[in-house]
């Protein structure tokens, strides 16, 4: 089975804009897939994570954070980019299977700040304005934002191999030795790398063949 690894940054607006053009780019060299495997469980990216892309209301003193610095449009834009990973193929993969690899783990809500990741990722874009590295005079917000996310990315070096033998264990029942058939796989950066215990050291060991797209 040809399996194509897509790897990226969670909530990150530059790897969401970069996810749209590999899936282009994927319509058009390749099948549809027999599956798409998605770095969440279901039932928290639906019930927890996408509602977020909606809210406004995030903290309570949201408003002293950034109605000043930022138009409604811009927020939209940046709220948009929650979770994006999960669910962006849709548009371009409908018909595909997904396997959800952290189907049954647990969250605990508390232990974010404010239990909200819009509010962080809002957080984040106008600490960049305060401290004057994004400003309008400049130019478009939103893309010098992505520029700061994009030459912030580095794979890192720690190795939650435990996790990604949970993850080969959820997929064991889609895999197949066929060549003509494809999935994608789409997880953070770190996982994609060649390195032994990782998720794609897996795949490779147990026959497949490995593409990779890295989305930053």
């Amino acid at each position: 089975m040809k399996i194509v690894m897509i790897g990226g940054a969670h909530d990150f607006l530059v790897c969401h804009e970069n996810l749209i053009a590999v899936f282009e780019k994927l319509q058009r060299k390749h099948p549809t897939p027999e599956f798409i495997a998605l770095e969440y469980d279901k039932k928290i990216f639906e019930d927890y994570i996408v509602p977020q892309r909606n809210s406004l209301d995030a903290c309570k003193d949201r408003n002293t954070l950034y109605s000043d610095l930022l138009s409604d449009d811009e927020i939209r834009s940046i709220s948009a980019c929650i979770g994006y990973d999960g669910d962006t193929h849709k548009d371009y993969f409908p018909t595909s299977e997904e396997v959800w690899l952290d189907e049954g783990a647990t969250f605990d809500f508390r232990n974010m700040p404010c239990s909200s990741m819009v509010y962080n990722k809002l957080a984040s874009v106008t600490e960049a304005i305060r401290t004057g590295h994004i400003s309008r005079e400049r130019g478009d917000l939103i893309e010098q934002y992505k520029q700061i996310e994009a030459g912030g990315l580095k794979l890192g070096h720690g190795r939650n191999i435990e996790r990604d033998a949970n993850w080969i264990e959820r997929l064991e029942p889609y895999l197949t030795l066929d060549i003509d058939k494809y999935a994608f796989v789409i997880v953070g950066a770190d996982h994609t790398r060649e390195a032994h215990g990782l998720l794609r050291q897996r795949l490779r060991a147990l026959g497949h063949g490995i593409e990779i797209f890295r989305t930053y």
